[in-house]
């Protein structure tokens, strides 16, 4: 359906998402990228609601730059980025917030928080106005 929000998840190198058939069963549209083809005016045509991007231990460099990278593009500034992980350390926590993204701790089977918190910024992104 095209009324369905985007939710645009970030993958790392080989890696398949874990949440993506939960947030497609809770009413999204979901599209996935691999961090290295992240472009982000490819992006932006797509027209996500949210950027969600694990956060691990082999690809944490490459999530934090490319959620500054998207930050720092004011078309893209709009359109939250979450940064989540299993084991989020303060100082992951603390570079994700640098980054311009906001974070959330998800236990490995805990995929209904990341629902509720793309459901949330997308009801106050509609709120908010373009």
């Amino acid at each position: 359906m095209p009324d369905q929000p985007l939710v645009l998840l970030v993958e790392h190198k080989g890696g398949q998402h874990q949440h993506a058939e939960l947030l497609s069963r809770a009413g999204f549209r979901v599209a996935s990228v691999a961090t290295e083809k992240f472009d982000i005016v490819g992006l932006l045509e797509q027209g996500p609601a949210v950027v969600a991007a694990e956060l691990d231990g082999s690809g944490s460099a490459t999530t934090l730059n490319l959620a500054r990278r998207f930050r720092q593009d004011p078309r893209a500034r709009p359109i939250p980025f979450i940064i989540y992980g299993h084991h989020l350390r303060s100082e992951d926590i603390e570079d994700a917030a640098r980054a311009g993204a906001l974070w959330l701790q998800l236990e490995p089977t805990d995929g209904a928080r990341l629902v509720a918190a793309v459901r949330g910024l997308i009801a106050a992104s509609r709120k908010d106005g373009p």
